[in-house]
């Protein structure tokens, strides 16, 4: 619950910022690219939390090997990692009008800084998407379908 709420305080702060705009039309389109970043990351990251949840309630809900356990440890870890980076680089982020005042150059250098975090955020995000649908086939086995006649 805490994500969706928060994901759409955000989205709703962004679309307010943007109808405040004063970047000229090369900004626009930059902040527009990290937007689409952040957007398209953010898809994954629902369903890397989703699948995150799952996993930790199987994990108090079934009786797990020790061994495994602490196997998913690290990677349960890390996904953590992942969510807090996408978290604080959300907080962070300044918009339009935070960015008012500032240089032309400034603008370029400080929303080409941000696309560079968020393309490394979303890469982290799609690598612990990637684990956490591992761990999630672990506990749960597929069962081969049915054979009909």
């Amino acid at each position: 619950m805490r994500l969706t709420t928060l994901f759409f305080s955000f989205f709703s702060i962004m679309i307010l910022v943007s109808s405040c705009n004063k970047f000229n039309a090369e900004e626009q389109a930059l902040w527009d690219e990290v937007m689409k970043l952040h957007d398209d990351s953010m898809l994954n990251h629902g369903v890397m939390m989703k699948n995150t949840a799952q996993i930790r309630k199987k994990l108090k809900n079934e009786e797990i090997q020790p061994k495994m356990l602490e196997a998913f440890i690290p990677s349960l870890e890390k996904i953590d990692a992942a969510d807090e980076a996408m978290m604080s680089w959300m907080s962070d982020l300044k918009g339009p009008m935070k960015l008012s005042g500032k240089s032309h150059e400034e603008i370029m250098t400080y929303l080409t800084a941000e696309k560079i975090k968020i393309e490394k955020i979303d890469k982290e995000i799609i690598d612990q998407l990637t684990i956490s649908r591992n761990i999630l086939n672990v506990l749960e086995p597929q069962t081969p379908p049915a054979v009909t006649q």
